[in-house]
């Protein structure tokens, strides 16, 4: 608790951007966590049972997935 006291008055005029950028990097761990259920539910209901046309529905999901963990990526970066 001690560092965080002492960086508190560095911190304290980008708070707002500190707080957005930890809320960034939650969901870009969220999504990044999500794909491997994703995937298993996809395996054992959807090819497993023969329906082939839901598998274009998630890949496109997925495709959404990661554009979007790319951009939140980016801003985590630059921010």
């Amino acid at each position: 608790m001690e560092v965080y006291r002492d960086l508190y008055p560095f911190l304290r005029p980008y708070i707002r951007k500190f707080v957005f950028l930890i809320f960034v990097i939650i969901v870009t761990a969220i999504l990044s966590a999500s794909r491997p259920f994703i995937f298993k539910y996809t395996i054992d209901h959807h090819i497993a049972n023969g329906d082939l046309q839901m598998l274009g529905i998630v890949t496109i999901f997925v495709l959404a997935m990661l554009i979007t963990q790319f951009l939140l990526e980016y801003l985590e970066t630059f921010l």
